[in-house]
């Protein structure tokens, strides 16, 4: 793993914001969120630790943070995290022969470990040619599931029911074929026995009610990365408590105006967050679940 700093910038008095790779997608933006800034790049990232592969941490606070410099050292983070402690001792061998200048180099030597022996006076490169192998443009997707739940039986003990795993948003065919196997009519004969979270964030506000959670499951899968930040300072912003809260949330998202690099001490570390109309916010009421939408 690797521990890291983000800080809004090489003068900035705010505390920086740290974040462990590899990280999803999600728990990036949200550490950019918590930074108070729109984008990574306005920003510096420090590393502070890499207890797999030491002799990789010099290396990335001197490599130039060019675009994309996150993702690419998340993916360098998944690579090593995918070796074997043998594996990892041989890539801190690699870097500190070769000096990579860029993730890109430092990533390829990932697979280039089969060249490095260990000789009379210590570790060696038999085959100095690194070859290329990594493309920015090949990373693998993140995973599209915002929920990960095991559903059973409202009546039937937990030990002796059928566990069905199922990840959200799901498509309406899955859903439906896990009520056939559990031979549930009702979302009310359904209990949600365990919900994994993708969103680190959203961790704190359960629900208990498969249909509500798939579809605000599916409100999120659909957000732009801008517009997942700018709903995570709204939940800031309005000091949401309650799963509920967090659809009524997103569903009003265009009353506000939102201003980067915020200054406005009571709107946190977000930024600045204006409210563009001056009716009050939706109460929390029985009208938010139809809302969201109601799986039959």
């Amino acid at each position: 793993m690797i521990h890291l700093a983000l800080h809004e910038n090489a003068c900035s008095c705010r505390d920086p914001v740290r974040l462990t790779l590899p990280a999803s997608r999600w728990d990036i933006l949200t550490a950019v969120a918590r930074l108070g800034i729109q984008d990574i790049r306005d920003g510096e990232i420090v590393c502070e630790g890499f207890p797999a592969v030491p002799e990789a941490r010099r290396c990335i606070n001197v490599i130039q943070q060019r675009e994309g410099f996150l993702d690419d050292l998340n993916y360098f983070a998944r690579r090593v995290s995918e070796l074997s402690a043998a594996e990892r001792m041989l890539l801190g061998a690699a870097i500190a022969i070769h000096r990579p200048y860029d993730l890109k180099t430092m990533t390829d030597l990932t697979w280039h470990l089969d060249s490095i022996v260990m000789g009379n006076d210590g570790y060696k490169d038999i085959n100095p040619t690194v070859a290329p192998r990594y493309d920015r443009a090949a990373l693998p997707k993140e995973p599209d599931w915002v929920y990960r739940v095991k559903l059973c039986r409202a009546d039937i003990p937990v030990e002796d029911a059928m566990i069905i795993p199922l990840t959200l948003p799901a498509t309406r065919e899955a859903i439906d074929e896990a009520f056939v196997d559990l031979g549930a009519d009702t979302v009310d004969d359904i209990r949600i026995l365990d919900c994994q979270c993708s969103i680190r964030a959203l961790q704190d506000y359960g629900c208990d009610d498969i249909a509500i959670l798939d579809n605000f499951a599916q409100m999120v899968h659909d957000l732009s990365d801008s517009d997942f930040i700018k709903f995570l300072a709204l939940a800031e912003y309005e000091d949401v408590e309650h799963f509920y809260e967090l659809g009524q949330v997103m569903q009003n998202m265009a009353c506000y105006d939102f201003v980067p690099n915020g200054r406005i001490e009571t709107h946190g570390s977000f930024g600045i967050l204006a409210r563009l109309d001056t009716a009050p916010a939706i109460a929390l009421d029985a009208q938010m679940e139809p809302q969201m939408g109601e799986m039959a």
